[in-house]
């Protein structure tokens, strides 16, 4: 389980900034790379995603990955298939004993990602 702040880099000049949630809080799980998660996106509407990781570990406590998946929640605002926004997810974690993680990503090349990782 891990719970995620997102932080979007877009330029909202030509907005209003308060019409946007700049700060999109996350919760989901992971299961065999699988990870599927929900939050409150930018837009101020519910989003799911669906994604799948792949992960390289140079060693023991460090992984570097690539989450790359689908979102719903953005059919108004994005190019969208379907009502899905496809996702690409670049990140890297260090883990502390093999069962908390702080991790830091950019997403979709839009949006920088913190977050903190507990395995069960």
């Amino acid at each position: 389980m891990y719970c995620a702040h997102w932080k979007d880099r877009e330029a909202h000049t030509c907005y209003d900034v308060r019409q946007y949630n700049e700060v999109n809080k996350s919760i989901g799980i992971e299961y065999k790379n699988i990870e599927v998660s929900t939050m409150i996106n930018s837009y101020r509407k519910r989003s799911y995603t669906l994604g799948y990781h792949f992960k390289w570990n140079p060693v023991d406590y460090v992984v570097l990955g690539t989450q790359v998946g689908a979102a719903t929640g953005y059919a108004d605002e994005l190019y969208h298939y379907h009502g899905l926004v496809p996702m690409v997810h670049l990140y890297s974690q260090l883990w502390f004993m093999d069962t908390i993680a702080v991790e830091a990503g950019l997403l979709s090349f839009a949006a920088f990602t913190a977050s903190v990782k507990l395995k069960f």
